[in-house]
């Protein structure tokens, strides 16, 4: 809750290793609110949170160690390089800083930030900020990654990089659990789908298998159809 308002409500569900659930819905829906007291950082007024075995309100030190998070908006620090960034935290998470600048140099590899690493955040691009929140996010190599809209900011190469990384971590068998609010992210990156809408879980599974109970063709469809909406007339527009 904030305040009197209720920002979720009864919601439950859970995700196997390797698995990717996620969240759809609108602005507002919940989303958010729901990752960061998965993640730790808003602590929920009633229920429980279990990740990995770790009650994350009644152990919230040793859960934060198994989760990476990246949220919707990251803060960086601009006046540091994108590497001196990731040696910071590696030495926060007392990490070893020989392997963490070997991992520093394969994930910039892979998302194609390469030298650009040692570069000031504050000459960064929207897309390679996000890429860098990204790495912050799996530096330390969790075991549960919590994604709020992963590929906001990205162009479309990009954003199918970052899609396909995230597919892959999940064959690795990470347990990963985003938010967005495309329904075409939501159907090419996840093994099961949680619709939220005001607060509340309306369905969940496969995008198949939620297209099927809502007998619509296709998951947008289904989406507009449990949530609402207007379908507006070309006329009533046009004058």
């Amino acid at each position: 809750m904030y305040g009197k308002s209720i920002a979720i409500e009864n919601i439950t569900f859970f995700a196997n290793d390797g698995e990717i659930l996620g969240l759809l819905g609108a602005n507002g829906a919940g989303k958010t609110t729901t990752l960061k007291i998965f993640g730790g950082l808003l602590k929920p007024t009633s229920g429980r949170v279990i990740v990995e075995g770790i009650d994350v309100v009644q152990e919230p030190i040793l859960a934060k160690s198994k989760i990476g998070y990246l949220p919707e908006s990251p803060s960086l620090y601009e006046k540091l390089t994108g590497f001196d960034l990731l040696m910071m935290l590696g030495a926060l998470r007392k990490l070893d800083q020989g392997n963490v600048e070997k991992r520093i140099f394969e994930l910039s590899k892979v998302l194609e930030l390469n030298s650009a690493i040692y570069n000031e955040i504050s000459t960064y691009s929207k897309g390679m900020r996000q890429k860098l929140a990204f790495l912050t996010a799996v530096l330390h190599n969790p075991d549960v990654l919590i994604l709020d809209e992963p590929t906001s900011g990205l162009d479309p190469r990009s954003r199918k990089l970052v899609k396909n990384w995230i597919v892959q971590l999940g064959k690795l068998g990470k347990t990963i659990l985003m938010s967005t609010h495309v329904t075409e992210t939501a159907e090419s990156i996840c093994n099961k789908i949680a619709i939220i809408d005001k607060g509340r879980i309306v369905a969940m599974g496969t995008a198949e298998e939620i297209c099927t109970k809502t007998s619509t063709d296709t998951l947008e469809d289904a989406f507009v159809k449990l949530v609402g909406g207007t379908e507006w007339k070309i006329q009533d527009i046009v004058h």
